[in-house]
């Protein structure tokens, strides 16, 4: 039986509940120096780490992978506590799968992919132009799958027919969610700041 289709937001949500409930049920925050939180359950290392609070940078090290997230000007713990997520993710400038923060989620793929087929369904032009029926008939060949290789190929084939470099890119991003160790970082420091600020 296939998962529930999810939007990305719920696909947040989902992960923020599992990083506080399980990934960090135990965890305790300790100042390990004036820049520089440990960040574990006291037992042991799973899902520990290290956020090194550095004039303009935040680094985060440990068992929930490595990044470098980066503002325009200082920070401190109650700038850091203040933030949501969607800022957060987008000041991500070094992860260990690049500069976005991203990964593939084909449930949430399947999701937009189905919204988009009705949406196209429910209102075609008036003209019929080729563009729309070129983009239609990507989107149904797309429909059983859910891989990140098979949007970005139906994406490369919606702009060489269309040359429409923002459909190619919806079509291309319609499963690209924020990793869930960006989610882990973010919730794990909100929490870890609440026990010290």
């Amino acid at each position: 039986m296939k998962p529930p289709l999810i939007t990305g937001q719920q696909y947040i949500a989902k992960q923020k509940d599992e990083c506080a409930q399980i990934w960090f049920e135990k965890h305790r925050a300790l100042w390990s120096s004036p820049e520089s939180i440990r960040w574990q359950n006291p037992e042991s290392w799973t899902f520990g780490c290290i956020f090194i609070i550095h004039r303009r940078w935040l680094t985060v090290i440990g068992d929930i992978g490595e990044a470098v997230y980066e503002w325009s000007q200082d920070i401190s713990p109650h700038f850091l506590l203040s933030l949501d997520f969607g800022y957060f993710h987008r000041k991500c400038c070094a992860s260990e799968v690049g500069t976005r923060f991203d990964m593939w989620n084909s449930e949430v793929a399947s999701f937009y992919l189905a919204e988009k087929l009705q949406d196209l369904r429910a209102t075609p032009p008036s003209d019929q132009s080729s563009d729309y029926k070129k983009e239609l008939e990507i989107i149904e060949d797309l429909v059983g799958n859910d891989g990140k290789q098979e949007f970005a190929e139906a994406a490369q084939n919606y702009y060489d027919a269309t040359g429409d470099g923002e459909g190619a890119s919806n079509i291309s991003d319609m499963g690209t969610v924020p990793h869930a160790r960006c989610i882990g970082h973010f919730v794990g420091l909100q929490m870890a700041l609440k026990q010290l600020v």
